[in-house]
């Protein structure tokens, strides 16, 4: 079976999400003996945590395109005959009679963007939904998204497939070497975009009502109001680690008093997976897919307000409750793995060859 693969999300985001996902998903297809893989790649150089990868991989088609013209651009592909195509990010292809398949992660844009930035976005995702022969949604959540914004479309070629964990993420036993200094005083973590929706101001604030513990943040750059923000409401009482690998941030989750997750949206909500992976209790909001990923193993909050969050705070001051939260965390979170999500977008993938082609798949 041919499966043409689309990376332009390697060149479109250093790290997230969804080049997480399309980074397990590729390298498992890769290994698939049964299947061979073409790689769209851009014309540029990729910079994310992802980019040994990227630079590992053949180079069957280069998109020579402007990357701000071409990622809103049909897609070349560069073989001939049968082939499944899936873009990691909403491209169709530029030859016709191939199957595709989309992977719909959220609906921020819908929800929360306006004005162009919205209207480009949504028009491009809904041509991408409304042209495939298979969608990919990462959550139910999602998929009720999906059928909310666009009723017309066929629920019975949506499949709901959860993305999974890296083994990166896992408990770790005797002495941390590392964070010397975190290791002294107790800690809440944030970690992950910081944008209106993931409610970073709770996060400071429950914080603030703690006087033993401190926030530490990983994730992108801290604006000047944010640093403002921090300094004015917890003054030496948080730091900024900014972009870091998945072993550097598996030793934070493990280090950390607990996770603080109050986004209001998400399309899947990973950290709530590599935390409870990591051995971390888990506090997030009780909305949108993250109760669907976060099940009955982390402390759900159904007020997004910073008093709520403090006081889930405070349940985990209880040795035993947090224990309690962190064993539960570690057997929920083992039934999510990337060997799952890959294998089930495999099958689907083969289901789409024969029904577009009438034929059972072949290489």
């Amino acid at each position: 079976m041919n499966v043409v693969l689309d990376h332009i999300v390697f060149h479109l985001q250093n790290a997230g999400g969804i080049s997480t996902y399309w980074y397990e998903l590729s390298k498992y297809l890769v290994k698939q003996q049964d299947t061979i893989i073409s790689h769209t790649l851009m014309n540029t150089v990729s910079e994310g945590i992802h980019s040994s990868w990227v630079d590992s991989l053949p180079r069957t088609v280069i998109d020579k395109r402007p990357l701000k013209l071409a990622r809103y651009l049909k897609a070349p592909v560069g073989i001939k005959g049968k082939a499944i195509f899936h873009s990691s990010y909403y491209r169709l292809p530029q030859r016709t009679g191939l199957a595709t398949v989309v992977t719909v992660h959220d609906f921020t844009y819908e929800h929360f963007r306006k004005g162009l930035p919205r209207l480009v976005h949504t028009k491009q995702k809904n041509t991408a939904i409304c042209h495939a022969d298979a969608i990919i949604c990462v959550s139910e959540n999602t998929k009720q998204d999906l059928l909310f914004f666009l009723p017309e479309i066929n629920e019975a070629n949506i499949h709901v497939i959860h993305h999974g964990a890296s083994e990166d993420y896992r408990r770790l036993y005797g002495t941390i070497s590392e964070f010397p200094e975190l290791q002294q005083n107790p800690f809440v973590l944030f970690v992950g975009d910081r944008g209106c929706y993931k409610r970073f101001d709770i996060a400071v604030l429950a914080t603030k009502r703690h006087a033993k513990l401190s926030l530490v943040i990983a994730g992108s750059q801290l604006s000047k109001q944010e640093i403002d923000f921090l300094n004015i409401n917890l003054h030496n009482r948080w730091r900024y680690i900014g972009r870091i690998s998945n072993i550097i941030l598996n030793i934070l989750y493990n280090l950390a008093f607990a996770l603080i997750y109050p986004s209001s949206y998400e399309g899947f909500g990973m950290p709530v997976l590599e935390g409870m992976k990591s051995g971390c209790p888990v506090i997030c909001s009780n909305l949108s897919s993250i109760p669907e990923v976060a099940g009955t193993a982390a402390v759900l909050v159904c007020e997004q307000s910073y008093e709520a969050y403090a006081n889930a705070i405070e349940i985990l001051f209880n040795p035993k409750i947090r224990a309690a939260i962190v064993e539960s965390g570690l057997k929920h979170s083992a039934s999510f793995t990337w060997e799952k999500c890959c294998k089930s977008t495999l099958d689907v993938y083969r289901e789409v060859y024969s029904q577009k082609f009438g034929c059972e798949y072949v290489v």
